[in-house]
């Protein structure tokens, strides 16, 4: 089996500078080949690619010092198992980044795409974690369309970096054997999402045409045709072609290739890069230069808006008391004018109401005390019935017997007038 790579890397437009890495390599009889996307958004997006190759470069490196009579052994483990370390590993390097520039962690992100595979025996893993894609072509006689073995990762638009704890669950892993395919193409999202229908998620696969890529020239110019002039592409471009021919003997040729990184210290203000030629053989060879005087000033920028931000926050609590204590202020003098407005006879309707409500608690007050009342009744009934006897005996006191007298006057004096009648007949006679 031959194996040929040939890669890429551009920066796009849209950035100062080139945020991507690319990692080829060979570990003995082991291929190492990685790409990473850092995330724009991520103030040390750069910094998370470069750590994150590298990173996966020195993973092998150490499997393969640490069993030197089975190199293979990487390749032997379980997926799930490396993939867990591969997280392990870059959230680790991610720390050692962040304390070697002075920067936060939350800082540092990118994507990842490795691959492991035994030049020999084709046997080989694959790691993908958040955006970008990989594309194979199967080993048939035919010519047939490509496949995707990875697909983007993007989850609502949102993507997790690699060096996060949800990459444990997230991170995608594969055992693969070159022998099954022509040709495998690893790729970030500048190279690979000109492929892909962004409504139906399916790749144009027609557009893939890679078979004639015999170079690193040959890629850079189809990157230069089709995706910076022909789709507009602003991103920064990376991508790795690796074509396989399992009829040939064993061989291995890359016109890109990338040295051992050196070592980070945590105190070592230096973090390894990889940086590429446009065109040509690239090597990683330049490390981050030291930044002491860059971050004091951004510190001292940083110290200079937090005072401002709180003198703003303070001026703004201390004005909107005052509009709360001036607003307290109108409605009393306004539930004070109102007040003032009520007129003569708002005051006799008030009075009136007044009157009214106590009338109506007496009523209530004597319709829940009844025997009271009755015994009140019977008092006053007694003492009507002693002034009437009174009043008769005062009247049968004062009041003289008139008809009696009478009686008696009108009978003396008709026995007076009768005695007379007879005294003057015995006269006559």
């Amino acid at each position: 089996m031959k194996v040929n790579v040939f890669s890429a890397t551009r920066k796009g437009r849209s950035h100062a500078r080139n945020e991507d890495a690319l990692l080829v390599n060979t570990v003995g009889n082991l291929l190492v080949v990685a790409c990473a996307d850092g995330i724009s958004q991520l103030k040390r997006g750069k910094e998370g690619a470069d750590s994150v190759v590298s990173r996966f470069n020195r993973i092998v490196e150490d499997s393969v010092a640490e069993n030197p009579k089975n190199p293979n052994a990487i390749l032997e483990e379980p997926c799930a198992v490396l993939r867990r370390r591969c997280v392990d590993e870059f959230i680790e390097a991610k720390r050692e980044v962040a304390a070697a520039i002075g920067c936060k962690e939350e800082e540092i992100g990118s994507t990842f795409i490795g691959l492991i595979a035994n030049l020999k025996t084709g046997q080989a893993k694959l790691f993908h974690a958040a955006d970008g894609c990989v594309f194979a072509s199967p080993n048939v006689r035919q010519n047939t369309c490509w496949n995707i073995i990875s697909y983007p990762d993007k989850l609502a638009g949102a993507i997790y970096p690699a060096q996060c704890e949800k990459q444990y669950e997230r991170m995608r892993g594969y055992d693969l054997n070159l022998n099954d395919y022509k040709c495998l193409v690893l790729g970030t999202d500048g190279f690979t999402d000109v492929y892909i229908e962004p409504q139906t998620g399916t790749y144009l696969a027609w557009d893939l045409k890679l078979n004639d890529i015999d170079s690193d020239k040959a890629l850079n110019q189809l990157i230069e045709r089709h995706h910076i002039n022909e789709e507009r592409v602003a991103d920064d471009i990376t991508a790795v072609v690796i074509k396989i021919d399992s009829d040939a003997s064993d061989g291995f040729t890359a016109s890109t290739t990338v040295k051992k990184p050196a070592a980070v210290p945590p105190s070592s203000p230096a973090v390894p890069a990889v940086k590429a030629a446009p065109h040509g053989t690239q090597t990683a060879t330049a490390s981050l230069p030291a930044e002491t005087g860059t971050n004091t000033k951004v510190l001292t920028g940083f110290l200079i808006m937090l005072v401002i931000c709180s003198l703003l926050l303070s001026f703004r609590a201390t004005l909107q008391a005052k509009t709360a204590a001036e607003l307290h202020e109108k409605t009393l003098y306004s539930l004070r004018e109102e007040v003032s407005r009520l007129s003569g006879s708002d005051q006799a309707i008030l009075q009136r109401v007044r009157d009214l409500e106590a009338s109506e608690t007496l009523t209530e007050k004597a319709t829940t005390e009844p025997p009271q009342e009755e015994e009140t009744e019977m008092t006053l009934n007694e003492g009507t019935e002693d002034t009437e006897d009174t009043e008769d005996i005062t009247k049968q006191v004062s009041e003289p017997p008139t008809e009696t007298v009478t009686e008696t006057v009108t009978e003396t004096v008709t026995d007076s007038q009768t005695e007379t009648a007879l005294s003057s007949d015995d006269e006559r006679a």
